[in-house]
């Protein structure tokens, strides 16, 4: 059963996924995930309005609109 992740916790992914992108140096990559982290972090409020991310047995993280 998926569990809903909290702002904080969505947060530290979106922290760790640059941490994990900076390791690949692929310039095309890096430029599209920082672009979409920079939208999460600064709407965070509205993204938690509009959407449920929640996390599975296996660790893979959903996004899922409300709507």
């Amino acid at each position: 059963m998926p569990v809903l992740m909290s702002k904080e916790e969505i947060a530290f992914t979106i922290q760790l996924t640059r941490d994990r992108n900076n390791a690949t140096h692929d310039a095309h990559y890096d430029r599209v995930l920082d672009r979409m982290c920079n939208y999460v972090e600064a709407n965070l409020d509205d993204f938690m309005e509009c959407y449920d991310v929640e996390v599975d047995e296996a660790g893979v993280t959903h996004i899922r609109d409300k709507s």
